[in-house]
């Protein structure tokens, strides 16, 4: 591994950790010191310095999101296949995106990186933020063209592709109505589209089961108003549209009141209109 590599830790059924690496040394009388050494005196001669962020992520999640098989399980270090790298990176731009996509979270800027002043936590004014929208691609596509022994998105990583079908309807709507969607650049937040309507517009994707319906829900207004105020500085304030859009409309329905009481727009498909 090298600096800027990117890797989840896998334990228990489960992706507990995403890390990036930080730094390496040949460091073998450290390794020595704390792994001892095989009968033949070889050890783990390199020491990694590297930046980890929590995540909880299922065994058959991760599979799906990279196109393998439902019965794969991780054997020890291993690599992502060059064609699950390409589809990663097609759909987020960087295999470090797709990490902090899992987690919610982003990775701390180097030192070095924040004394220059380009740290990627550094908030942008508004006609700064995006780049042209990448639209993601679902399973479906990815299972269609490696053949039968990929996992069914119907039944694994069944809320990575209802997320990424769920994007790519909002992305296409808002281009009918004549808006460009707008993807996150390096050091925007991390949300799924924005757009400008004049001013800028702020999406946050979420699927959603009978089951999940009230942690999706919470996690994304979390996450919207986090990226809302993220977008501006106090020299540089931006008023920002906050929308959640969901696969269908919620159960409960006083979750169109919670969002609109934190001036965030609740909508799903056949009510696209009332984010704009």
């Amino acid at each position: 591994m090298q600096p800027g590599d990117v890797g989840l830790m896998y334990t228990d059924g489960r992706f507990q950790f995403a890390m990036r690496v930080h730094a390496k040394e040949h460091a073998p009388t450290f390794a020595r010191s704390v792994w001892g050494a095989t009968q033949d005196g070889r050890t783990w001669e390199n020491a990694y310095f590297v930046d980890v962020l929590p995540i909880d992520v299922s065994l058959g999640d991760v599979a799906a999101s990279l196109g393998y098989a439902s019965n794969w399980v991780p054997q020890g270090f291993s690599y992502v296949n060059q064609e699950a790298e390409d589809d990663v990176i097609a759909s987020y731009g960087s295999l470090q995106r797709w990490a902090e996509h899992l987690s919610g979270r982003r990775f701390r800027t180097p030192a070095a990186q924040r004394a220059s002043g380009l740290s990627s936590r550094t908030p942008r004014g508004q006609g700064q933020v995006g780049i042209p929208w990448r639209p993601p691609r679902t399973l479906a596509q990815i299972v269609q063209r490696q053949g039968p022994s990929r996992p069914n998105p119907d039944t694994v990583g069944r809320g990575v592709n209802a997320h990424r079908r769920l994007e790519a309807e909002f992305g296409d709507f808002l281009r009918s109505q004549g808006r460009e969607p707008l993807s996150p650049r390096p050091g925007d937040p991390n949300f799924d589209i924005a757009w400008r309507d004049p001013g800028l517009a702020i999406a946050e994707m979420k699927s959603l089961t009978r089951v999940n319906e009230t942690q999706q829900l919470r996690t994304a207004i979390g996450e919207i108003v986090e990226f809302a105020a993220r977008v501006g500085t106090a020299k540089a304030p931006v008023t920002v549209k906050k929308v959640i859009v969901v696969e269908r409309e919620p159960s409960a329905p006083h979750w169109v009141e919670t969002c609109g009481s934190a001036d965030i727009r609740l909508v799903w498909p056949g009510c696209f209109e009332n984010a704009l």
